[in-house]
């Protein structure tokens, strides 16, 4: 397997996005499982409790809402024109944007 990006979260959870643009994660240090994501990831970064964001080839960026390691389900998130993303200790989300701009998602609350 080749890896054009890789993420880790402070949990110690590894994510990677391969050269096809598929991610992967390390499954008890052992062997890696493959899971489908809605996009070509471009980036992926891992918060502090494992969750992992993707940055995709198309702009958009988005969030594993289970952190399972079965089945993860996506969702988008934002309206960015997404290049990299990165995660903080704190699970602080920030974004670049292929316009130089930088964003720190803010999760809306719902009523």
């Amino acid at each position: 397997m080749r890896a054009k990006d890789i993420g880790v979260g402070s949990n110690g959870q590894v994510w990677i996005v391969n050269t096809d643009g598929k991610t992967a994660f390390l499954k008890d240090n052992k062997f890696w499982l493959y899971g489908s994501t809605p996009c070509e990831a471009r980036r992926v970064t891992v918060t502090y409790n494992g969750q992992p964001w993707i940055a995709c080839t198309n702009g958009k960026a988005y969030a594993s809402s289970s952190h399972s390691k079965k089945g993860n389900k996506w969702y988008e998130v934002g309206a960015w024109n997404v290049k990299d993303i990165a995660a903080g200790p704190g699970g602080d989300i920030l974004i670049n944007g292929f316009n130089g701009g930088i964003w720190k998602y803010v999760k809306r609350q719902r009523n």
